[in-house]
């Protein structure tokens, strides 16, 4: 959820400048093109956060699914598989895990349970990694 309160709180700002040049120029018709399309991500948003309320995050939601590749990535690597892999793996995972604790540490929730778990997971598949 905390994705599209970021999403409503960074349009209600560009909500407000697009407003305003609407009144200062009432027949410009990029701004009421931009006040539109402002207004319809706001209204997206307020949606998407009401069904996240509602009824919690969605299976195909990104952050979910992104937690779901690199839970099957890790399956699929054995150890022999990943001696096989290029000399940057390591250092690529460690840059994953570093984002995605970043992500979990501006999200709440579910989201952030998820994410915390499947780094966790991740750095005990490779604990020479990170």
């Amino acid at each position: 959820m905390t994705i599209w309160g970021n999403v409503l709180q960074s349009n209600i700002r560009l909500l407000h400048q697009v407003t305003r040049t609407c009144t200062q120029y009432p027949g410009n018709v990029l701004a009421k093109v931009s006040y539109d399309s402002v207004q319809q991500e706001i209204m997206q948003a307020c949606e998407k956060i009401k069904q996240l309320l509602t009824f919690g995050p969605d299976e195909d939601d990104s952050t979910v699914s992104f937690v779901r590749v690199v839970d099957k990535v890790m399956d699929a690597l054995t150890e022999a598989q990943r001696s096989e892999l290029n000399e940057d793996f390591e250092s690529e995972i460690v840059t994953l895990v570093q984002h995605s604790m970043a992500v979990a540490h501006y999200t709440h929730g579910v989201y952030k349970d998820v994410i915390v778990a499947s780094c966790h997971r991740v750095r005990t598949c490779c604990p020479n990694t990170c």
